[in-house]
């Protein structure tokens, strides 16, 4: 359970390095994971997005206010600013 809360993780903050354009070396050094790996995370966020490339994928993360254009994470569902709804 806590390697499937892991991978959830890391897909979250791959899909961000993602809309900032990192390439898949620069993601896996920062996240700390082999390429491989990351590009394994990125084809599954591809097909989770129905998109064909980085470009579509980080294009419809931000749309869907997944992630925010910017290098900071989208906050939750219901919270603006650091309260909740």
């Amino acid at each position: 359970r806590r390697q499937r809360q892991m991978c959830i993780r890391d897909r979250e903050e791959i899909l961000q390095l993602l809309v900032q354009g990192k390439t898949m070396r620069e993601i896996g050094q920062q996240v700390g994971i082999s390429v491989a790996t990351v590009k394994s995370h990125a084809r599954t966020l591809y097909w989770k997005l129905n998109a064909r490339n980085q470009a579509e994928a980080a294009y419809i993360a931000v749309q869907m206010g997944l992630v925010r254009s910017g290098s900071a994470p989208a906050l939750p569902v219901g919270v603006k600013g650091g309260d909740v709804e």
